[in-house]
């Protein structure tokens, strides 16, 4: 009984420790946003820097900008969170392991369509 009260103190305090301080991004927005925030990263330095007549500085604070529109949030919101995720590597590599694989299963998905497309041929 007293190992069973043992364990559930420390998984209280384990709990408590991962409570996000006031005006800091939730986990499972913060991997959201931050997930399409590495993908318009991704965009603008891969198909945009090809293209000399766009200014990637400026493609890169117009996306940003969508993008925290789209999520409901400010920039500084953004960068706070991202600040607060740096400075406590065991959330930010929690959220990155959550995204890495969201992004296989994306993967495995588009895969799986494309060959029943070609299969479909």
């Amino acid at each position: 009984m007293t190992g069973r009260i043992f364990l559930l103190l420390l998984l209280l305090s384990a709990c408590q420790d991962r409570k996000i301080p006031a005006g800091i991004l939730p986990p499972a927005k913060m991997q959201a946003v931050f997930y399409d925030y590495i993908r318009a990263d991704v965009y603008i330095n891969e198909f945009m820097s090809g293209d000399r007549t766009l200014d990637p500085q400026k493609e890169s604070v117009q996306l940003q900008k969508q993008l925290f529109e789209k999520h409901k949030i400010s920039r500084t919101q953004f960068y706070e969170s991202y600040d607060y995720y740096v400075d406590h590597p065991e959330l930010m590599r929690d959220m990155i392991d959550t995204m890495v694989a969201r992004h296989r299963s994306e993967d495995i998905k588009t895969r799986k369509n494309l060959k029943l497309l070609k299969e479909y041929e």
